[in-house]
């Protein structure tokens, strides 16, 4: 008896791979745009979840982890580090923007008071060491660190699938 895998391929592989590809356009978003992150990783957190759920019902119980229970975990879980790094980067926005408006209103009422060569060397320092905020190197790395964990994942899994299935068949 042989199994159908492409029901599974359509119905669950491709899907769970859309949805996580998905989740990364919050990575793209600006760190204020706090709805839309929000709103966007949590319907994908719910839609993952429900497909989950579904699909737990369809399939025999068994005593045994299945290699469809650890895609499904994967992905969910890629899925949800993306809603943990989102919180992080909305925080560290949030404070940097505190940063900013407190130092612009301590050099508004002259709690900093330079001369126009010592303003003119501060521009220079920041344009010279490239200053930029912490949220956005952390929206940066995540961009290419998040793609090649899954692909990382995607490639461990299928060989050991493929290679797992296989050797079934040469045992028999």
């Amino acid at each position: 008896m042989k199994r159908q895998y492409g029901y599974y391929l359509t119905q669950i592989f491709v899907p769970f791979v859309l949805l996580v590809a998905v989740s990364w356009l919050s990575l793209w978003l600006d760190a204020r745009a706090v709805i839309l992150r929000l709103s966007l990783i949590l319907v994908l957190l719910f839609m993952m979840i429900m497909i989950s759920i579904e699909l737990q019902s369809l399939i025999p119980a068994v005593s045994y982890t299945k290699a469809i229970d650890i895609w499904i975990a994967v992905c969910i879980s890629l899925v949800f580090a993306t809603l943990l790094q989102f919180i992080l980067v909305n925080q560290l926005a949030r404070r940097e923007r505190r940063v900013r408006i407190s130092e612009n209103h301590a050099t508004k009422n002259g709690g900093c008071k330079r001369n126009g060569k010592q303003k003119m060397q501060t521009i220079l320092e920041k344009c010279a060491h490239h200053h930029i905020p912490l949220s956005k190197r952390i929206d940066f790395v995540c961009r290419v660190l998040f793609p090649v964990a899954f692909v990382i994942f995607n490639c461990i899994f299928w060989l050991t699938y493929i290679k797992g299935r296989d050797s079934r068949h040469i045992i028999k």
